[in-house]
C-alpha cells in the first residue's frame, strides 16, 4: 500500500474498488501494509486473479503467441 502510494500518490482502494469488493465478500482483509487474501479467498485466487485484470492486460494475454 505505502508503495503505490508512494508511486502514484492515491490509495490503492480508490483505484481499484474491486478491493472493497473482495473484502465485503471476505475473500481479502486490508492490512497495515496493504491488501491480503484470506484463507477463503485463497482458495478462490484463481478467480480472483482474473478478476483484479484489466481490459487491456485480459486483451494482450490473448493476444500472446507462444513463440
Amino acid at each position: 500500500e505505502a508503495d503505490y502510494r508512494r508511486r502514484f500518490s492515491r490509495d490503492a482502494g480508490a483505484d481499484f474498488p474491486e478491493l472493497k469488493e473482495l473484502v465485503d465478500h471476505g475473500l481479502a482483509k486490508r492490512t497495515a501494509t496493504g491488501w491480503q487474501l484470506t484463507p477463503v479467498g485463497l482458495e478462490r485466487s484463481d478467480a480472483v486473479g482474473p478478476y483484479l485484470q484489466s481490459a487491456p492486460v485480459t486483451s494482450k494475454m490473448t493476444e500472446y503467441v507462444v513463440r
